[in-house]
């Protein structure tokens, strides 16, 4: 008799893995933190996607433990955002909050350090939580469309905070995380020894992961 669920489960799990918007990495780069309170460094993502050739930009990685979202924004929607600002005056971190999905309240503020990195947008004078505009968005778009990939393998779009906030973003970091784990096959009780030992991590660690570091 054939296990009904099993089939259905697995062709849910097929549909799903293939509506995850695929990118290749075309450039990975640090990026300074723009809160003097919060030294250190984010890493973000530029991609192109691998069906339609759309380019966008991802937070991939925070040095610390704050919240962030490592979904994908298209580089379109942020000139769009751009474009509809008021020209003679500065524009706020919180500005670009409305381009992502997840809440975290880092996303805006790390994208911003990551667009001031890629000289798209500056530190207004005298606020630096302000900017104006840098270089062109379509000469800056233009030039990322010429590098070639530095990833041989599709990066997925997974929307994770850095720690997993609720249960459908952990469910997602997990199967993000599932790449580097699959080269180290473990036996079913180790792996719920492992979940065990995670669940049993230490309220500092928690406390700092979940720590807000943009205003």
């Amino acid at each position: 008799m054939t296990d009904v669920t099993a089939s259905t489960g697995s062709v849910e799990a097929a549909s799903e893995s293939e509506v995850q918007p695929r990118y290749l990495i075309l450039k990975s780069n640090p990026a300074k933190k723009q809160s003097p309170r919060f030294p250190g460094s984010i890493t973000y993502e530029i991609g192109k996607h691998v069906d339609n050739q759309t380019l966008a930009i991802r937070i991939a990685h925070n040095d610390s433990g704050g919240l962030f979202s490592k979904e994908w924004i298209a580089l379109t929607d942020i000139a769009e955002l751009l474009a509809s600002a008021e020209s003679d005056k500065p524009i706020k971190s919180v500005a670009f909050k409305s381009l992502f999905k997840a809440g975290s309240a880092n996303n805006a503020g790390f994208l911003c350090a990551a667009l001031r990195a890629e000289g798209v947008l500056l530190q207004a004078p005298k606020a630096i939580f302000f900017h104006v505009p840098g270089h062109p968005v379509k000469n800056w778009m233009e030039s990322l469309d010429a590098l070639e990939p530095i990833s041989e393998q599709p990066e997925s779009s997974n929307t994770v905070d850095n720690v997993g906030k609720n249960a459908k973003s952990s469910t997602v970091a997990d199967a993000a995380d599932s790449s580097d784990q699959a080269q180290t096959p473990t036996s079913p009780g180790k792996g719920r020894a492992a979940k065990r030992q995670k669940a049993s991590a230490s309220p500092k660690s928690q406390n700092d992961s979940n720590s807000t570091e943009e205003p």
